[in-house]
């Protein structure tokens, strides 16, 4: 028997690119989030301070 090289990726290393993919998203949307409620605090924040004046 020959034993030639195989071609391709193995089961592992798509899961484990995939895994990576899954992270990098999950870190972006996250990010997405935390500005999204800096910029309503920010909104919220004069607000505040002309009720308690």
């Amino acid at each position: 028997m020959s034993s030639r090289p195989s071609s391709g990726f193995t089961l592992l290393e798509r899961s484990l690119v995939l895994v990576v993919i899954v992270l990098l998203v999950d870190g972006i949307l996250a990010g997405r989030d935390l500005i999204h409620t800096a910029k309503f605090r920010a909104t919220l924040s004069p607000i505040d301070k002309y009720n308690a004046a």
